[in-house]
């Protein structure tokens, strides 16, 4: 009975000395997080993982607790951040990858780069334009010139379609665009 209390004496020494680790990972974790990522709900998770690493600590191993824990802190911080994002590691990768490009297209140029100089930089094929649909000659049949009666709210929201509504939308190219016009500077 003595011998358990003494482990849980050990263990509580374990996590009371090194509260201050989970603090110094969290610091370090929550700067590379968006602002949303409160550094409360990360060291509540982090205070989870000392204890677990405090549990499974074997002095015999000759690893130094702190750097057994700091392992295990962080490691219980990314598994909680994992479990509420939406996203995938590949879809955070590329992410990171598209703000870096753009960071340094930006240093480079002096400006907000294009789509085409992004795609160019990153190695991916330029995103193709879609070409002007040609207007159809086919002849209207009975089936298609038939149209339902539109409901007066329809009427009113929607404008009765005209000869030049029907042709296909065009796509300036001579609008520049930038892919990186979101990313924070």
């Amino acid at each position: 009975m003595q011998l358990a209390d003494a482990a849980y004496q050990e263990r509580d020494r374990l996590v009371i000395n090194h509260l201050g680790l989970v603090k110094k990972v969290a610091v370090g974790l929550v700067r590379r997080l968006p602002a949303q990522v409160e550094m409360n709900e990360l060291i509540g998770e982090g205070v989870v993982g000392l204890l677990d690493a405090a549990r499974r600590y074997k002095p015999a191993s000759g690893v130094p607790f702190e750097a057994f824990a700091a392992r295990r802190v962080r490691g219980s911080m990314l598994d909680a951040l994992r479990a509420v994002d939406t996203a995938s590691r590949r879809t955070r990768r590329m992410e990171r990858n598209l703000k870096a490009t753009c960071t340094g297209l930006r240093q480079t140029l002096g400006r907000d780069p294009l789509d085409n100089e992004v795609a160019d930089a990153m190695g991916s094929p330029r995103p193709r334009t879609p070409a002007p649909a040609a207007p159809s000659s086919a002849p209207r049949t009975a089936a298609s010139s038939r149209s339902r009666k539109p409901s007066a709210t329809t009427s009113a929201r929607w404008p009765a379609p005209s000869a030049t509504s029907r042709t296909a939308p065009t796509w300036s190219s001579s609008a520049p665009s930038s892919a990186c016009s979101w990313a924070p500077r």
